[in-house]
C-alpha cells in the first residue's frame, strides 16, 4: 500500500499541478510576479496537503503513534527513492542511453552527410524545460516530514541529509 500510495500522490501532484495553473489563469493578475506568485502559493498548498494529510489524520484524529510511525517510514522513504532515482539515476541512465543511440546513428550516418545542426547548442535545444520551483517544493515537503514529525521517525534527519547530499552530487555531475 505504500508504493500506491506514493504512485497516487505523485499521479496527484501533476493534477494538482495544472490544476493549480488553470485556476491561477482565470483570476487575471495584473502582473507576471502577481501571477507567479498566486500559482506557488497553490501548488505548495496542494502538495503539502497531499503529502501531509494521512500523517496528520494519524497524529491527531486516530491518535496512534505506531501506524503513524509505519506511514511515515514508508512514505518518507519511498518518496526519497523517487526522488533519488528520478533526479539521479534516471538522467544517468538517459545520458548513457542517448549516447549509445548516438554513437549507432553516427555509424549509419557516417556515410551519408548530415545537414542538421550539430553541436552543443542543438543539444541543448533537445533538453527538457528545467522547473526550478519542482526542486524547491520537494525540498520543502522533505523538511515538513524531518521537522514535523521528527519524534515519529528519528532516522529521517540522516535519511533527508543524504539523498540531499547524492541530489547535489548529481547536480554537479549535470552541470558538466
Amino acid at each position: 500500500p505504500i508504493i500506491i500510495r506514493a504512485a497516487v500522490v505523485f499521479a496527484m501532484n501533476s493534477v494538482y499541478s495544472r490544476i493549480a495553473e488553470r485556476l491561477t489563469e482565470f483570476e487575471n493578475h495584473q502582473t507576471i510576479v502577481d501571477h507567479q506568485n498566486s500559482l506557488i502559493l497553490k501548488r505548495i498548498l496542494f502538495e503539502a496537503f497531499d503529502a501531509f494529510i494521512i500523517l496528520f489524520y494519524l497524529a491527531c484524529f486516530e491518535k496512534n503513534v505506531s501506524l503513524l510511525r509505519m506511514e511515515l517510514v514508508g512514505a518518507f522513504n519511498v518518496d526519497t527513492l523517487r526522488r533519488v532515482f528520478t533526479e539521479c539515476a534516471l538522467p544517468y541512465m538517459m545520458k548513457n542511453y542517448s549516447k549509445r543511440e548516438k554513437v549507432g546513428r553516427k555509424k549509419k550516418d557516417d556515410d551519408a552527410k548530415n545537414n542538421a545542426p550539430s553541436g552543443v547548442l542543438s543539444e541543448e535545444a533537445d533538453l527538457e524545460i528545467y522547473q526550478q520551483f519542482d526542486d524547491y517544493i520537494e525540498m520543502l515537503i522533505q523538511f515538513g516530514y524531518v521537522t514535523l514529525f521528527a519524534s515519529a521517525y528519528t532516522l529521517a534527519p540522516a535519511l533527508a541529509a543524504i539523498a540531499t547530499f547524492i541530489e547535489m552530487r548529481s547536480d554537479m555531475w549535470k552541470l558538466k
